[in-house]
């Protein structure tokens, strides 16, 4: 688009149209991780195991809302 040199607005939609999509994708992911590996892991009787899982997410939070 920006080649084309499409209108500037334009461009915007689109990157915002993506970053949407992506947004989308990675809520999926974290779902089926939320329901398989995590789970999995506070289902065993590893306590180091369950706090990795647990540290993973704070990370990932922190990561998500300092943006």
């Amino acid at each position: 688009m920006i080649e084309k040199r499409r209108y500037c607005i334009d461009v915007v939609m689109q990157i915002e149209a993506a970053e949407s999509a992506l947004h989308g994708v990675a809520e999926i992911i974290l779902k089926n991780h939320l329901e398989t590996c995590v789970l999995k892991a506070f289902r065993s009787k590893d306590l180091d195991e369950r706090m990795q899982k647990v540290n993973e997410l704070i990370d990932l939070y922190r990561k998500v809302h300092s943006r």
